[in-house]
This record gives structure tokens, C-alpha cells and sequence, in this order.
């Protein structure tokens, strides 16, 4: 063999075998990167404003309150499954120049499945991963009928509930501040002849939930006062007897 045709075989033979011991590279999976939508490894604090309207007394009492709350991830422990879960410290104040009061310490778990959050006894499944609009899911895992108390009254809030990705936007304004790739969760989208149950959540990639609305509404026509057609065409602001509407918009997140 020529010394050319040898120097020839010998290089290539080495070029095969470097190539062959180059470390192979796996993508990230779509699941693993929108992930992102609510980013527990960067983000660790978000504040929210929130502006509540409660109706009460057949609607003769309405309320109107702001109020803000601080989320504040606090550490990680292991749970019965193996499973890593974060705890969450709620904390709340009245008043923007007050002081945060710690209300409630709630728990977190987030992998390539998707986003879950236990907010007391009630565990969600905020998000499913990957991101697929149209994609639906029972977003609340505990019975339908589980009733909850606003303003001494009861509420059977998430009845009928079915989470879906609606939509997905290049940006999304929150309090004048710009934020790119938001999805969009309706959580419910129900209105009978007495009650709306109306709720959706906007998650903004590499900050989290940036805002949430929510009317959570029950009205009755009783005869023979009420005319059902009319009460029917009134506004839902108009003619709630109980329950409350909510706008949560983000205002700081480190």
C-alpha cells in the first residue's frame, strides 16, 4: 500500500472514530421547554393587584375592594410519591404602603407533564405540557359541588368547569407592561338563567400567570316582581345577587 493511499485510510479511520465519540445531542422536548410558562427555577416572587366587586343581600349590597398579594416560592421537599413539590407563602395587605401579611402556605409541583398547584385543600392542574391549542383537561381535581363561602354566602364556584388552551399570542399588555408568547387557559365559560361561572388565566413565557379574570355570579327572578324575560337581558353586574367578579393583574415578579 503507497504511503499516500495509507495516510488516506488512517485519517478517515480517525475521522469516524472522533466523529462516533462526539457526546450525542437531545433537544429539549416541546413539553420540557414550556416548561417556561411558569419559570420556578428564574422566578421565585410575583405580586399581583387585586380589584374585587362582591354582591351580596340580593344584590342590594355591592362591594368594591382593592387589595394586594405576594406568592413567594419557600422551599422544596420530596412528597409521598417521590415527587419534588415547592412550597408557596401567600401573603396579603390591604393597602400598597402596609406590610405583607402571610395568609396561606400552599404547594407547587411543575415537570414535562404539565403545572400543578394545591391552593389549601384543592389541587389544580393549571397547565398541560406541551402547549396545544384546543387541548382540554379537568384542570380541577376535587368534585364539582365542592362549595366555598363569599361573604357568608355559598357558592358552588366550579361547577361545570373544563380547562382549555384558546389561545396563543405574540404579546399581551398587563398594567402597561409588555409581555411576549402569553397562552391563554379558559377554565370556564358557563351561563344559565341564574348563574355565570366565567374564568381565565394568561401565562406569559419566562414570568407565569400575568392575570386572571373571574365572575363568579348567581342571580334569581322570583315572580311575580320579576319579568324573566327582562332579568334575562340585564347585565350580570346589573342584577347579581351573590358571588363576586375579580381582575388579577401582575405588578412585580423577581
Amino acid at each position: 500500500m503507497s504511503n499516500n493511499l495509507l495516510t488516506s485510510v488512517l485519517f478517515l479511520f480517525g475521522l469516524l472514530f472522533f466523529t462516533s465519540c462526539e457526546p450525542e445531542s437531545i433537544p429539549a422536548s416541546s413539553a420540557e421547554i414550556e416548561m417556561d410558562f411558569m419559570p420556578i427555577d428564574t422566578i421565585t416572587t410575583w405580586e399581583y393587584r387585586m380589584d374585587s366587586i362582591i354582591y351580596d343581600n340580593e344584590g342590594m349590597t355591592v362591594d368594591t375592594f382593592i387589595s394586594y398579594r405576594r406568592e413567594r416560592l419557600a422551599g422544596q421537599f420530596m412528597d409521598a410519591e417521590g415527587k419534588v413539590t415547592h412550597r408557596l407563602i401567600v401573603s396579603k395587605k390591604q393597602d400598597w404602603n402596609d406590610e405583607y401579611k402571610e395568609t396561606d402556605l400552599w404547594t407547587l409541583q411543575i415537570n414535562e407533564n404539565g403545572f400543578q398547584r394545591k391552593e389549601e385543600n384543592l389541587n389544580f392542574v393549571k397547565l398541560l405540557f406541551p402547549i396545544v391549542l384546543g387541548d382540554t383537561w379537568d384542570g380541577n381535581q376535587f368534585p364539582e359541588d365542592t362549595q366555598v363561602f363569599v361573604a357568608g354566602e355559598t357558592l358552588d364556584q366550579y361547577r361545570n368547569w373544563l380547562y382549555e388552551y384558546e389561545s396563543r399570542m405574540d404579546s399581551m399588555t398587563v398594567r402597561d407592561k409588555l409581555y411576549n408568547d402569553v397562552v391563554k387557559v379558559v377554565q370556564a365559560n358557563n351561563t344559565n338563567a341564574i348563574d355565570r361561572r366565567y374564568s381565565v388565566e394568561y401565562y406569559a413565557k419566562g414570568v407565569g400567570m400575568i392575570q386572571r379574570d373571574m365572575e363568579i355570579l348567581h342571580t334569581q327572578c322570583p315572580e311575580p316582581a320579576c319579568d324573566p324575560v327582562v332579568h334575562a337581558t340585564l347585565p350580570w353586574e346589573d342584577k347579581a345577587w351573590k358571588g363576586f367578579i375579580l381582575k388579577q393583574e401582575l405588578i412585580n415578579h423577581f
